[in-house]
């Protein structure tokens, strides 16, 4: 099997997130191999030790060609080429950033290889993220549920589970932590719009969140939230 690269508008971007899109920094699923969790095939072959070990031969055998100082020799020798289109029609109108904003982007650009091999180191230590399934209701109960989480050393796994009114969580209604099992209950709940965000977390500390993002009118990402109303009638329109 060979896995070929092919969609790279988001790499090496690390610190221009970051700067320019108001991106958070630090750890998050995106980055990492828990990035590819959510593919049955990288799944079978991550949890695989053997799989893993030889992934970071492979890395470590690439960090030592991909150094700071052969980017910035590559990066000099490649933005004269580019800079000449930036700064003249049609690229000085359509493109997403000035000229100073390009020389920004050019310093920043030999980093991100000790940016990504941090990400996926931290990746690899924290349990992986998962799904949020939709609430169902009994007669009294909101039943809440979502993936088991998955940690590469075997390590235990506990939940800590929110529900809010808001996506920002100023206005938590319960939280619930140290849960053992992949679910949570509350009572039922009144027609309205909720949020509920999940984070696992393994016997080393590591957290991770759930696969779901939630970007409301800040246009933050903010990871592992899901929202949903319950309506009138007593159904849920879930994902929104």
């Amino acid at each position: 099997w060979y896995f070929i690269s092919w969609d790279n508008d988001g790499a090496w971007r690390f610190e221009e997130d970051i700067a320019f899109k108001n991106v958070s920094s630090g750890y998050n699923y995106t980055r990492g191999v828990s990035n590819y969790w959510g593919a049955t095939l990288h799944q079978r072959v991550l949890k695989s030790a053997a799989c893993r070990e030889k992934l970071n031969a492979k890395i470590e055998e690439l960090r030592k060609e991909l150094t700071k100082e052969r980017i910035e020799s590559l990066v000099s020798l490649y933005s004269p080429i580019t800079s000449q289109y930036i700064s003249s029609v049609p690229d000085v109108i359509y493109a997403p950033q000035t000229l100073q904003g390009f020389n920004q982007i050019l310093e920043m650009i030999p980093n991100e290889i000790e940016h990504n091999y941090e990400m996926y180191k931290i990746s690899l230590e924290s349990p992986m993220p998962f799904y949020i399934a939709e609430p169902t209701f009994t007669n009294d109960k909101t039943i809440f549920r979502w993936d088991s989480s998955y940690d590469f050393d075997g390590e235990d796994i506990t939940y800590k589970f929110e529900l809010a009114r808001d996506y920002t969580f100023a206005n938590i209604i319960d939280t619930q932590e140290n849960l053992q099992v992949a679910q949570a209950f509350t009572a039922k709940l009144e027609p309205g719009q909720y949020f509920i965000r999940v984070t696992s977390k393994n016997s080393s500390g590591m957290t991770q969140t759930a696969m779901e993002q939630y970007q409301g009118y800040d246009d933050v990402k903010r990871y592992g939230i899901i929202g949903f109303n319950v309506l009138a009638d007593g159904t849920i329109q879930f994902g929104i």
